[in-house]
């Protein structure tokens, strides 16, 4: 609830900023963001994806969010509370896509009561 209380410039987002939506243009361009799916709102959203990525567990997270918040001008308590709010709905979403072996989500929820 707080993330949707604190009051935040709010900004054009990529809107499904995950590594495969991620290639390399080489030396001269970089990193380029393909596939947006625009929409304004708090900066620190489009993190969450890039942040939870193949990670399994929080000290992952931390340590990514602590290299990429600064880079992109979020506090990174932000970034991590955002993963902690969509923590839940990455877990129902793996364990829907494999209902017959659920895959490990423990860590996910988990992941909901560690931000602060």
């Amino acid at each position: 609830m707080h993330l949707a209380t604190e009051t935040r410039p709010a900004v054009l987002l990529h809107g499904d900023l995950t590594p495969v939506n991620i290639l390399d243009g080489g030396s001269d361009r970089g990193l380029v963001a393909v596939d947006p799916a625009p929409c304004i709102g708090d900066p620190a959203f489009d993190t969450i994806d890039l942040l939870l990525w193949k990670a399994r567990d929080w000290a992952t997270i931390t340590s990514r969010a602590k290299q990429l918040a600064p880079k992109i001008g979020v506090p990174t308590e932000r970034a991590l509370d955002w993963c902690a709010a969509f923590a839940p709905m990455t877990a129902l979403e793996l364990a829907a896509a494999s209902p017959e072996s659920p895959p490990d989500i423990d860590w996910l929820l988990a992941v909901t009561q560690a931000a602060t």
